[in-house]
């Protein structure tokens, strides 16, 4: 019984005013608003550059598409129709980076470019690969020349050849200065 009794005299504590996390003065205040601005203006710019690439994605999921298909499909040399898919697939990879530049660049610029010049151009405009090896010279005369001698010209291909100039594609799919 003592024991309520003495419960009985307690007082029950007053609980602490609650603190405001909102800063009171205005310099905090400025601040808060500038960083809020700031932070608004980065997450512009990063959707604008995700926009801005989306050509490159694209693109860029195309060519590996290609390279799978050529890759799963293992082209045989022996078959003319494998030599006309790997011709084909020359043909594509060439679409691919002609569709690619005229997003990026001017259509005036890019539309009329083809063979040595096409070269030039893609060798220019990204400074981690050269298309301008006798390779790609001879990529380019294929894709020009009437089909008289396509069996010809395909014959000096092999899927390792192909795989590498659409490897060389992907990094300039990636890695083009852009301008637009």
């Amino acid at each position: 019984m003592s024991n309520n009794s003495l419960l009985s005299t307690l007082i029950e504590p007053v609980s602490p005013v609650t603190i405001s996390m909102v800063p009171e003065t205005i310099g905090w205040q400025i601040i808060a608003l500038i960083l809020c601005i700031y932070l608004l203006f980065i997450a512009v710019k990063i959707v604008k550059r995700f926009r801005r690439n989306r050509y490159r994605r694209a693109a860029l999921n195309e060519l590996r598409q290609l390279h799978v298909n050529l890759q799963f499909e293992s082209i045989n040399r022996s078959n003319s129709n494998d030599l006309q898919q790997l011709n084909g697939v020359l043909h594509k990879l060439n679409q691919i980076l002609k569709h690619t530049a005229m997003v990026a660049y001017p259509n005036h610029l890019i539309a009329g470019l083809y063979g040595e010049d096409w070269l030039k151009f893609l060798s220019t405009t990204c400074d981690r690969v050269s298309f301008l090896s006798s390779h790609f010279r001879v990529w380019q005369a294929q894709l020009f020349k009437g089909n008289e001698r396509e069996e010809n010209n395909a014959s000096c291909w092999t899927v390792d050849d192909v795989s590498q100039v659409i490897e060389y594609a992907q990094v300039w799919v990636s890695h083009h200065k852009g301008e637009c």
